[in-house]
C-alpha cells in the first residue's frame, strides 16, 4: 500500500505533463484545499503562508479594472475578510 502522503492528484500529473511538452521550465505552482484532516491525522504543515498575505495585500491595493468597480469592491471585501481571518489564526 503506498502511503497516504505521497499520493499525488492527477490534475497535478496532468499539468506537468502539459508543461514538459510545451517545455516551460519556470516555477509551477498548484493550490491547497483541506476540507477537513484525512482520517488518522491530527495536524497538517501548510508553507507559503506569508507570502500568500503578501499577495493578497498586494491584490487588495491593486487599482480598479475599468467597467469592473462593483466586482473589484467585492473582491477587497473578501480578501479583507480572509486575509484578517488567516492572520488570526496565526496568532
Amino acid at each position: 500500500m503506498i502511503p497516504s502522503a505521497l499520493i499525488t492528484d492527477l490534475y497535478e500529473l496532468t499539468m506537468l505533463a502539459g508543461y514538459d511538452q510545451a517545455g516551460v521550465t519556470g516555477r509551477a505552482t498548484f493550490e491547497l484545499f483541506v476540507r477537513n484532516l484525512p482520517a488518522g491525522r491530527a495536524y497538517l504543515v501548510a508553507a507559503g503562508l506569508e507570502q500568500a498575505l503578501q499577495y493578497l495585500d498586494r491584490a487588495a491595493k491593486a487599482p480598479p479594472r475599468p467597467g469592473r468597480e462593483s466586482a473589484d469592491k467585492g473582491r477587497r471585501a473578501e480578501i479583507a475578510a480572509l486575509t484578517a481571518k488567516v492572520k488570526k489564526e496565526l496568532g
